[in-house]
């Protein structure tokens, strides 16, 4: 096996391919309709709770249940209704 050294000495470029993920994002309230609020394409977890945070008004103080499915393809974020946040 070559070392990067030895591919440049020769004159060989090395080019990294990076396969970007998308998953696909289900974003629930919890109490209301069992069907998803919210389907969206992200590319991961970071993406998806960046785009709850500006969704859902005091997303931290609702209780959120984030869990990824890599098999599936899937991100679920689940959430506190907002009623019952303020009743806490």
């Amino acid at each position: 096996m070559a070392t990067a050294s030895q591919f440049a000495a020769s004159g060989t470029q090395l080019t990294a391919s990076v396969r970007e993920t998308r998953l696909v994002a289900h974003f629930r309230v919890r109490g209301k309709n069992p069907h998803p609020e919210i389907i969206m394409e992200c590319t991961g977890l970071r993406e998806a709770i960046k785009y709850a945070k500006r969704t859902f008004k005091h997303f931290n103080h609702r209780n959120p249940w984030i869990f990824q499915d890599s098999l599936q393809g899937r991100v679920y974020v689940l959430v506190d209704s907002e009623k019952e946040k303020l009743n806490s």
